[in-house]
């Protein structure tokens, strides 16, 4: 005879984080030292996505696929979705005060509830 499901139980513990906490604010820039800070990607930052894909180095290690301009910038724009769906928050590392991006950094697999996320 099949068990009688059961409703799933409430956590008495509350989240780390409260839901709508990425939502409700913007991705924000930190500094990083006086000449670097991370900063959200911009669409005019489309082309540095691109060539990033085209450097051999990066293309050993992370296997991309070759990047249009248009996909570039369809990448920023899913991670800003994903910075407002609470799953991700990648950053472009840049010269400090909007400089030019020269790298990535960023958390993704965000679990608000249990504070937790990966490093990429």
């Amino acid at each position: 005879m099949p068990r009688p499901m059961t409703p799933p139980v409430a956590s008495p513990i509350p989240p780390v984080v409260p839901a709508g906490r990425l939502r409700d604010s913007e991705q924000p820039t930190l500094p990083l030292s006086a000449d670097a800070e991370l900063r959200p990607w911009r669409p005019a930052d489309a082309q540095v996505l691109v060539a990033a894909h085209e450097d051999p180095d990066i293309r050993h290690w992370n296997r991309p696929a070759r990047m249009s301009p248009d996909g570039a910038r369809d990448k920023i724009a899913h991670w800003h979705q994903r910075w407002h769906d609470e799953q991700s928050a990648i950053w472009a590392v840049a010269g400090a005060a909007g400089g030019a991006a020269v790298g990535l950094a960023g958390i993704a697999d965000i679990d608000l509830r249990g504070g937790s996320a990966e490093f990429l």
